[in-house]
Protein backbone atom coordinates (compact mmCIF):
# COMPACT_ATOMS: atom_id res chain seq x y z
CA UNK A 1 0.00 0.00 0.00
CA UNK A 2 3.10 2.52 0.80
CA UNK A 3 4.36 1.90 -2.82
CA UNK A 4 0.83 2.75 -4.28
CA UNK A 5 0.28 5.86 -2.03
CA UNK A 6 3.99 7.11 -3.23
CA UNK A 7 3.33 6.41 -6.90
CA UNK A 8 0.24 8.59 -6.47
CA UNK A 9 1.98 11.30 -4.53
CA UNK A 10 4.42 11.34 -7.19
CA UNK A 11 2.14 11.18 -10.10
CA UNK A 12 0.24 14.52 -8.34
CA UNK A 13 3.10 16.74 -8.08
CA UNK A 14 4.14 15.78 -11.81
CA UNK A 15 1.24 17.05 -12.58
CA UNK A 16 0.90 20.25 -10.70
CA UNK A 17 4.41 21.01 -12.04
CA UNK A 18 3.23 20.65 -15.56
CA UNK A 19 0.22 22.47 -15.17
CA UNK A 20 1.91 25.61 -13.00
CA UNK A 21 4.44 25.85 -15.90
CA UNK A 22 1.15 25.55 -18.47
CA UNK A 23 0.02 28.91 -16.57
CA UNK A 24 3.33 30.19 -16.70
CA UNK A 25 4.22 29.96 -19.98
CA UNK A 26 0.74 31.57 -20.86
CA UNK A 27 1.14 34.73 -18.90
CA UNK A 28 4.45 34.87 -20.25
CA UNK A 29 3.13 34.75 -24.08
CA UNK A 30 0.35 36.94 -23.63
CA UNK A 31 1.51 39.49 -21.64
CA UNK A 32 3.96 42.84 -22.81
CA UNK A 33 5.91 43.53 -19.05
CA UNK A 34 6.69 47.14 -20.71
CA UNK A 35 3.43 48.02 -20.60
CA UNK A 36 1.26 45.64 -18.61
CA UNK A 37 -1.11 45.17 -21.36
CA UNK A 38 -1.97 41.56 -22.61
CA UNK A 39 -0.85 40.91 -26.29
CA UNK A 40 -2.00 39.05 -28.77
CA UNK A 41 -0.55 35.17 -28.95
CA UNK A 42 2.27 35.30 -31.68
CA UNK A 43 0.75 32.72 -33.96
CA UNK A 44 3.37 32.47 -36.83
CA UNK A 45 2.82 29.85 -40.15
CA UNK A 46 6.01 28.14 -41.57
CA UNK A 47 6.67 30.98 -43.74
CA UNK A 48 7.12 33.38 -40.57
CA UNK A 49 3.38 34.93 -41.37
CA UNK A 50 1.25 36.76 -38.62
CA UNK A 51 -2.29 37.36 -39.12
CA UNK A 52 -1.74 39.66 -36.21
CA UNK A 53 -0.73 43.26 -35.52
CA UNK A 54 1.81 43.46 -32.84
CA UNK A 55 1.48 47.14 -31.91
CA UNK A 56 -0.21 48.83 -28.74
CA UNK A 57 -0.57 51.94 -31.01
CA UNK A 58 -2.42 51.23 -34.36
CA UNK A 59 -2.46 55.09 -35.32
CA UNK A 60 1.07 54.80 -36.27
CA UNK A 61 0.52 53.09 -39.78
CA UNK A 62 -0.50 55.31 -42.18
CA UNK A 63 -3.54 55.42 -44.02
CA UNK A 64 -3.43 53.35 -47.67
CA UNK A 65 -3.11 55.86 -50.31
CA UNK A 66 -2.58 53.37 -52.86
CA UNK A 67 -5.32 52.43 -56.05
CA UNK A 68 -9.17 51.66 -54.63
CA UNK A 69 -9.37 48.91 -53.48
CA UNK A 70 -13.09 48.02 -54.89
CA UNK A 71 -11.42 48.86 -58.44
CA UNK A 72 -11.83 46.15 -60.54
CA UNK A 73 -9.45 46.97 -63.35
CA UNK A 74 -9.02 43.33 -64.83
CA UNK A 75 -6.74 42.78 -68.38
CA UNK A 76 -8.76 42.99 -71.15
CA UNK A 77 -6.71 39.45 -72.32
CA UNK A 78 -8.15 38.24 -69.41
CA UNK A 79 -11.42 39.03 -69.42
CA UNK A 80 -11.94 37.65 -72.84
CA UNK A 81 -10.88 34.22 -71.79
CA UNK A 82 -12.40 34.08 -67.83
CA UNK A 83 -15.38 32.49 -67.33
CA UNK A 84 -18.15 35.69 -66.38
CA UNK A 85 -18.99 33.70 -63.62
CA UNK A 86 -15.46 33.68 -62.31
CA UNK A 87 -14.90 37.50 -63.07
CA UNK A 88 -18.23 38.44 -60.94
CA UNK A 89 -17.07 35.59 -58.00
CA UNK A 90 -13.65 37.72 -58.18
CA UNK A 91 -15.57 40.96 -58.55
CA UNK A 92 -17.58 40.27 -55.15
CA UNK A 93 -14.49 39.19 -53.36
CA UNK A 94 -12.92 42.35 -53.87
CA UNK A 95 -16.07 43.98 -52.69
CA UNK A 96 -16.58 42.22 -49.69
CA UNK A 97 -12.36 42.68 -49.10
CA UNK A 98 -12.53 46.08 -49.71
CA UNK A 99 -15.50 46.86 -47.12
CA UNK A 100 -13.22 44.92 -44.52
CA UNK A 101 -10.19 47.08 -45.15
CA UNK A 102 -12.56 50.11 -44.42
CA UNK A 103 -13.81 48.57 -41.00
CA UNK A 104 -10.67 47.32 -40.32
CA UNK A 105 -7.45 48.41 -42.26
CA UNK A 106 -4.74 46.66 -39.79
CA UNK A 107 -5.43 43.52 -41.13
CA UNK A 108 -2.70 41.67 -42.82
CA UNK A 109 -4.51 38.92 -44.19
CA UNK A 110 -7.23 41.70 -45.79
CA UNK A 111 -4.43 42.51 -47.90
CA UNK A 112 -2.58 40.09 -49.29
CA UNK A 113 -5.91 38.86 -50.32
CA UNK A 114 -6.82 42.13 -52.07
CA UNK A 115 -3.12 41.82 -53.60
CA UNK A 116 -4.10 38.07 -54.48
CA UNK A 117 -7.13 39.05 -56.36
CA UNK A 118 -5.50 41.96 -57.90
CA UNK A 119 -2.31 39.74 -59.39
CA UNK A 120 -4.76 36.99 -60.38
CA UNK A 121 -6.45 39.55 -62.90
CA UNK A 122 -2.89 41.15 -64.28
CA UNK A 123 -3.86 44.25 -61.90
CA UNK A 124 -0.38 44.42 -61.29
CA UNK A 125 -0.17 48.46 -60.02
CA UNK A 126 -3.32 47.35 -57.39
CA UNK A 127 -1.43 44.28 -56.42
CA UNK A 128 1.72 45.79 -55.88
CA UNK A 129 -0.29 49.00 -53.40
CA UNK A 130 -2.00 46.35 -51.50
CA UNK A 131 1.10 43.88 -50.54
CA UNK A 132 3.00 47.30 -50.26
CA UNK A 133 0.18 48.41 -47.48
CA UNK A 134 0.48 44.21 -46.49
CA UNK A 135 4.37 44.74 -45.70
CA UNK A 136 3.66 48.34 -43.77
CA UNK A 137 1.08 46.80 -41.04
CA UNK A 138 2.85 43.05 -41.18
CA UNK A 139 7.08 44.18 -41.35
CA UNK A 140 8.18 40.82 -40.23
CA UNK A 141 6.13 38.64 -42.83
CA UNK A 142 8.40 37.37 -45.83
CA UNK A 143 5.84 35.92 -47.60
CA UNK A 144 4.45 39.80 -48.18
CA UNK A 145 8.33 40.79 -49.35
CA UNK A 146 8.57 37.62 -51.51
CA UNK A 147 4.88 38.79 -53.39
CA UNK A 148 6.87 42.03 -53.51
CA UNK A 149 9.97 40.61 -54.72
CA UNK A 150 8.28 38.16 -57.29
CA UNK A 151 5.99 41.19 -58.90
CA UNK A 152 8.88 43.76 -59.03
CA UNK A 153 11.06 41.28 -60.75
CA UNK A 154 8.06 39.86 -63.51
CA UNK A 155 5.43 42.50 -64.15
CA UNK A 156 6.74 45.60 -62.65
CA UNK A 157 10.29 44.88 -64.12
CA UNK A 158 12.27 46.97 -61.64
CA UNK A 159 15.00 44.38 -60.55
CA UNK A 160 16.33 46.75 -57.95
CA UNK A 161 13.30 46.80 -55.93
CA UNK A 162 12.71 43.08 -56.67
CA UNK A 163 16.50 42.06 -55.26
CA UNK A 164 15.87 44.50 -52.35
CA UNK A 165 12.48 43.28 -51.16
CA UNK A 166 13.96 39.33 -51.29
CA UNK A 167 16.86 40.21 -49.33
CA UNK A 168 14.80 41.37 -46.90
CA UNK A 169 12.89 38.31 -46.65
CA UNK A 170 15.69 36.37 -46.52
CA UNK A 171 16.92 38.07 -43.48
CA UNK A 172 13.53 36.85 -42.09
CA UNK A 173 12.99 33.67 -43.40
CA UNK A 174 16.19 31.71 -44.81
CA UNK A 175 13.27 29.31 -46.81
CA UNK A 176 14.24 27.66 -50.31
CA UNK A 177 11.98 29.56 -52.06
CA UNK A 178 13.20 33.02 -51.24
CA UNK A 179 16.85 31.95 -52.10
CA UNK A 180 15.29 30.44 -55.77
CA UNK A 181 13.83 33.58 -56.72
CA UNK A 182 16.81 35.50 -55.42
CA UNK A 183 18.95 33.33 -57.55
CA UNK A 184 16.58 33.49 -60.67
CA UNK A 185 16.59 37.18 -60.36
CA UNK A 186 20.36 37.29 -60.32
CA UNK A 187 20.38 34.59 -63.09
CA UNK A 188 17.78 36.30 -65.97
CA UNK A 189 17.61 40.13 -64.95
CA UNK A 190 21.06 41.33 -64.02
CA UNK A 191 23.97 41.17 -66.47
CA UNK A 192 27.46 41.41 -65.97
CA UNK A 193 27.93 44.36 -65.81
CA UNK A 194 25.33 45.43 -63.51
Amino acid sequence: MDGLNKNRIIFIVIMITILIGLIALFIVTRWNWNTGHQIPINLFDNQGATTTIFSENPNQFPEYAGRPVAEFKIDPKLAAIFPKIKIDELKEQLSQLAQVAKDGPLLPDTWQQIGSIKNTINDFIGARDAWEYWHIVSPRNSVALYNLGYLYAYHLEDKTKAESYLKEALILDQSPMNYQLLGDIYRYFFKDND
